[in-house]
């Protein structure tokens, strides 16, 4: 199971995930390999040409043995680079969801990029040459505001998107009507059921609602507005977890609503989810 599935909203499934082409990690691999194989034999000439035209220069068999060396080391800090871009690559996701495009990169140091299908208004695609011929693509996404995610080396990015774009048509309003017809949201709220009554059922209701339609800055408005007049909800920390993109803001907001209410069984499943 990789990240997005790990991080899905209740409701929320996977639609279509790709990963970075093996370009990634192959190119810096083969540039290591020719730079070594022209290097390795240069050395005798360089050494000669020093002796022939610089005299005064006194070339010992230990510079040899030192230009050498160096040599290794060019290719040792290229295998490791290689070797960090294919960590990269196996651990690279980029996917669409009923809900959200989301994005993943990196393995020690995270870059994950979200856009709500309900912010989402164009993509296009940009390839090289190189890129045309090896089979990646630049997947460039703009969101509302004309705020634009540019995906580098993405593979299968057509495919991407296509379903993004199909999915991205499934939330947009009907000819002649101004209601919006979504075909994986279901008509119930996220909660399916409230747990306590501290907080308005109908608002606890509404910003679940927001945010398995997408809608995430509404529903942080709402939940936050919730949260600083029902401190003691159990509700709405679960909705405060759910809008968390730090796994362990997230761990905490689960946690302190299990601490108000232990038999949360909502809250009880998705802290499990980020703990195993």
């Amino acid at each position: 199971m990789g990240y997005i599935e790990r991080n899905l909203i209740t409701g929320e499934r996977v639609i279509y995930k790709t990963r970075t082409h093996w370009w990634l990690w192959v190119s810096p691999l083969l540039a290591t390999a020719l730079l070594v194989v022209g290097l390795q034999p240069a050395i005798p000439v360089i050494v000669d040409l020093s002796r022939r035209y610089l005299p005064s220069f006194n070339v010992t068999a230990e510079t040899t043995t030192y230009l050498t060396y160096s040599v290794l080391f060019v290719a040792a800090i290229g295998v490791l680079n290689a070797l960090a871009r294919l960590l990269q690559w196996l651990t690279d996701e980029i996917g669409v969801t009923t809900l959200r495009i989301i994005s993943k990169r990196g393995w020690i140091v995270r870059h994950v990029t979200e856009v709500a299908l309900t912010k989402f208004e164009a993509c296009e695609l940009s390839e090289s040459l190189l890129g045309r011929l090896l089979g990646y693509k630049t997947l460039i996404v703009t969101g509302t505001g004309g705020t634009s995610h540019h995906f580098t080396m993405v593979r299968q990015a057509r495919t991407l998107r296509d379903h993004i774009l199909a999915q991205a048509a499934n939330g947009q309003p009907a000819a002649g009507t101004g209601q919006v017809s979504r075909r994986a949201a279901p008509s119930q709220s996220v909660l399916d059921e409230v747990f306590t009554r501290t907080a308005p059922i109908d608002q606890v209701k509404r910003a679940a609602q927001l945010v398995q339609n997408g809608d995430r800055q509404a529903a942080a408005e709402l939940v936050k507005q919730l949260a600083a007049h029902y401190p003691e909800d159990a509700d709405v920390w679960y909705l405060v977890g759910l809008l968390q993109t730090d796994r362990a803001k997230q761990r905490d907001a689960y946690r302190k609503a299990l601490t108000l209410n232990p038999s949360h069984r909502l809250a009880q499943t998705a802290l499990h989810r980020l703990e195993t």
